[in-house]
């Protein structure tokens, strides 16, 4: 059933081009930053023609706390919509509407059984979170997100993540830098082999002290890709600037100074 709610975000599942993964984990309620886009979300995907999608959105509705929905849908920019939809679930508004706050009525975390994320680099999910601290957002980078956004984004950041991430990139937001603590940093410095071969590229590049635009014309990339790639390669080392990813990948003879990056193989994608 179509929420009645007009957003970026719903526009961009309305189109129906939205990879199953991304449309799974909407599914689960981890999509969106604010519950009434949480909420038309889910009523959306209950339709999907995906049966084990429109199954995992039903399910979602059921675990959301009554009392909180029903708070909610008394709110005075609950959709009519919203309010037919769930008056068909049984469920009705309250006396008291609950206050006029954005937070998701429900609350996905990040679980340790995510890290089969990790083995199959097809899988295109991204995490939103509260808090985009170095562990949480360095844990879901090892995990396999191919995304991380903060809870607090603009949905125009969402949405270009979201975009990067259907097209095989990755949307990585930077976390607030600090030193890690040696058996994080040990953590981290294990995860050098995670570099896919294009990352490894940048690395090199960067070894060789070229600047994002020099990395993009010489990969024949947009300086934006570049960037998405230096993200990643620096949550992935662990570390938080150029400099310490050159030293690290120095140190570590990933890349040596002097040398000519790997060439592309023909079915690399930027």
């Amino acid at each position: 059933m179509d929420p009645g709610l007009r957003t970026p975000l719903l526009d961009f599942f309305r189109r129906g081009e939205v990879a199953r993964d991304i449309r799974m984990q909407a599914a689960q309620g981890s999509m969106a930053p604010r519950a009434h886009e949480q909420l038309a979300l889910l009523m959306l995907l209950v339709d999907d023609q995906d049966p084990e999608i429109a199954s995992a959105a039903d399910a979602t509705l059921t675990m959301i706390p009554r009392a909180s929905l029903e708070a909610f849908l008394a709110r005075s920019d609950a959709s009519t919509e919203m309010r037919q939809f769930f008056a068909s679930r049984g469920v009705q508004p309250a006396d008291t509407p609950a206050p006029q706050a954005d937070e998701p009525l429900l609350e996905v975390h990040l679980s340790d059984d995510d890290a089969l994320l990790s083995e199959d680099p097809s899988v295109k999910l991204i995490l939103m979170s509260a808090t985009l601290d170095y562990e949480r957002v360095s844990r879901a980078v090892t995990l396999g997100y191919r995304g991380v956004v903060s809870k607090d984004a603009r949905l125009a950041r969402l949405i270009a993540a979201l975009e990067a991430v259907e097209q095989g990139d990755v949307a990585i937001e930077t976390a607030p830098a600090r030193a890690p603590d040696p058996p994080s940093r040990r953590a981290a410095t294990a995860t050098i082999d995670r570099l896919t071969p294009r990352e490894q590229q940048v690395l090199e590049l960067l070894v060789q002290a070229a600047t994002g635009d020099e990395i993009a014309e010489r990969l024949s990339v947009s300086p934006h890709t570049v960037r998405t790639h230096i993200n990643n390669v620096m949550h992935k080392l662990g570390v938080h600037s150029r400099s310490e990813a050159v030293a690290l990948a120095v140190r570590r003879g990933l890349a040596t100074p002097g040398t000519d990056p790997t060439p592309p193989s023909s079915s690399e994608v930027a």
